[in-house]
């Protein structure tokens, strides 16, 4: 016999291969459902696969250390408490000892983005599978309150540029621009400093020194310190959102100016 339905060799006495009687097992098989494995589709990715920026390097201005500083500093102080019972709370209950930065996994992620058109979000893809770090995650676990900002809080909110004002001449005692948060320490440690600039000096520490560092020295932002006429107000501004927007402005690419120096712009991808 021939033909391309028949598969094996039969005798000549036989005029057909008579099927194998089905048992309850096979036909309980039959019926069930059968799954259809599909591979998920994803957003376009930053960079190709296997393409990634080398050289990696991390540059973190943010000092973690400044949460053990305030604690020496102010340690049973009504100061403390009053830390302790705000926003910033949950930062004095990291355990900063053993968040260590890694810049290959940082940058391993990084050169992983997805690109999507969520603004608070960015997507990653490792192993195939995808990961996301946004606003969510980042106030879950700093507690810091990250809601849209309702209002102007202080004078100086419009612009972290602004020059120094009349709270920065009245807790500084100078017009000089060049005030670090090293200073601010320094400040706290004096025994002769008036009552009421320990907390705004605490804020200032933890927000310069420790939230959103935009300069290697940890210059002051004379916004900030604006802002500190009303406290209550600056206890209540949406840090967590300052962070991580700040933040997120140095995980992403820059905008190029000019389209065509795309690539380059990708090339100097840059993380503070």
């Amino acid at each position: 016999m021939s033909g391309f339905g028949h598969c094996i060799s039969v005798s000549s006495t036989e005029s057909e291969l008579e099927e194998p009687a089905s048992t309850d097992q096979e036909e309980a098989a039959s019926t069930e459902p059968k799954f259809i494995v599909t591979t998920p589709t994803f957003p376009e990715r930053l960079f190709a696969r296997n393409c990634y920026p080398g050289k990696p390097r991390l540059n973190i201005y943010s000092k973690a250390s400044i949460i053990g500083s305030l604690v020496k500093l102010l340690r049973g102080s009504p100061e403390m408490n009053c830390l302790l019972g705000s926003q910033f709370g949950a930062l004095f209950h990291l355990p900063v000892s053993r968040c260590s930065n890694s810049a290959k996994l940082v940058h391993s992620l990084l050169s992983r983005q997805l690109v999507t058109m969520r603004l608070y979000e960015l997507w990653f893809l490792f192993a195939d599978k995808p990961l996301r770090f946004s606003l969510r995650e980042f106030g879950d676990i700093t507690g810091l309150k990250c809601e849209p900002e309702r209002e102007k809080v202080g004078n100086g909110s419009e612009s972290i540029d602004a020059t120094p004002g009349r709270m920065w001449k009245e807790l500084f005692e100078t017009e000089d621009e060049d005030v670090t948060v090293p200073d601010v320490l320094r400040m706290l440690e004096q025994p002769s400093l008036p009552e009421w600039k320990r907390l705004p000096l605490a804020l200032i520490a933890l927000v310069d020194g420790l939230l959103v560092c935009g300069h290697k020295l940890l210059r002051v932002t004379p916004a900030y310190v604006e802002m500190l006429e009303d406290t209550r107000s600056f206890l209540q501004y949406p840090w967590g959102r300052e962070a991580f927007v700040s933040t997120l402005s140095r995980l992403r690419p820059p905008q190029p100016s000019d389209p065509s120096k795309m690539d380059k712009s990708l090339s100097v991808m840059h993380l503070r």
